[in-house]
């Protein structure tokens, strides 16, 4: 067991000890700076128990710490807390000489603020270095390319930052056009100017049917009305002999045999009825029934069904009279020339069955 003298000796060691590592000159040292009446004795300032220190440091840490641990070294060694506190109260009566000691101790301890680390970038800041190697390589090669000057545009003039680049307000930038997107450009140019007259949307007409804008039926249509209407009769009248035509004016007729039917010219007539009314074919070609010769007999053992397109004029026509002659002299139809005059077509002794062969057209093959 050490006594109290040696204790003090040893203490007293680790001092100078560690002076002298802090370089700290002769006159500046503790014991020289004051009279021995003013410094504290060996015991006073190291302490009366080994483990001075540790308490020392746990009272720093405690709620009611009353001890500053900033001037203490980072790396700790025998004795650093007690020649702390002996600078701390060497501070109290000569400051000017503890700053030059703790000036060359904060040198080796970095201020006593942090510690030297390694920098480790994140790939968002490898990113943004790849953004700003690519961002010097392209100016470079803008450089090269403008032997050394900025690039500007083909209209000749540039402008600086607070210059307003829209004046004049009606300058257009040349377009330079070639050959091969001409036809484009015209056609776009035509569908621009199309689209400008259009006031609202695509043009419908009025109907019935819903779809009569985009199913409307033509002229140039007329073969595929035909060949639907005689699908249609030929899925419920297979086992009768009918035909299906045009007439002179457009007109769709529909012939059936009035032997072949065999009493059932009835039924036929509630058919065609339900037939105009309600069928969906009908109804996208936009069919009508014509007048007077819807069920008409005229006398040569057929009776007729006459379908009116849209784009067949309502009115009667001289292709009406031959198909259909009128009965007698109250069917006549008057019409006017284009002198004024008013002219009367003359019933046709013609026969319809003939008129009607000639004037079919083409079915496809069924």
């Amino acid at each position: 067991m050490a006594t109290a003298d040696e204790y003090t000796a040893h203490l007293l060691e680790v001092a100078r000890t560690a002076a002298e590592e802090a370089k700290i000159d002769e006159d500046v040292k503790p014991s020289y700076l004051m009279p021995s009446v003013v410094l504290g004795s060996g015991a006073a300032v190291a302490g009366g128990h080994l483990s001075y220190e540790q308490d020392i440091i746990r009272e720093a840490y405690s709620s009611a710490n009353y001890t500053s641990i900033r001037e203490l070294p980072d790396r700790m060694r025998a004795g650093e807390v007690a020649l702390a506190r002996e600078l701390k109260a060497l501070e109290l009566h000569r400051p000017e000489e503890v700053a030059k000691v703790r000036s060359r101790r904060a040198a080796d301890r970095n201020h006593g603020l942090f510690q030297d680390f390694e920098y480790i970038p994140s790939p968002y800041t490898r990113e943004k270095e790849i953004k700003a190697r690519e961002r010097l390589l392209a100016k470079a090669k803008q450089l090269e390319v403008g032997r050394g000057k900025d690039f500007i545009a083909g209209s000749g003039s540039s402008k600086a930052k607070y210059e307003d680049c829209f004046d004049p307000h009606n300058y257009r930038y040349p377009y330079q056009s070639n050959d091969i997107d001409a036809l484009k450009i015209f056609q776009a140019q035509e569908r621009i100017v199309h689209e400008s007259k259009v006031l609202h949307g695509p043009f419908c007409p009025s109907g019935r049917s819903a779809r009569a804008c985009f199913d409307k039926a033509t002229r140039g249509r007329l073969p595929e009305i035909v060949k639907t209407l005689h699908n249609i009769l030929a899925a419920d009248w297979s086992d009768c002999e009918f035909r299906v035509a045009t007439t002179a004016d457009d007109h769709v007729a529909v012939c059936f045999d009035l032997v072949a039917l065999d009493g059932q010219l009835t039924g036929l007539r509630a058919f065609m009825n339900t037939l105009e009314a309600s069928h969906p074919d009908i109804r996208r070609f936009d069919l009508r029934r014509s007048g007077r010769e819807w069920n008409m007999q005229p006398g040569d053992g057929n009776v007729y069904f006459l379908f009116r397109p849209p784009f067949a004029k309502p009115s009667v026509g001289q292709g009406r009279i031959r198909l259909l002659p009128s009965a007698g002299a109250d069917d006549d139809i008057d019409d006017k020339n284009d002198n004024g005059d008013r002219e009367i077509d003359s019933p046709s002794n013609e026969d319809p069955a003939q008129v009607l062969r000639a004037s079919t057209v083409a079915l496809p093959a069924m």
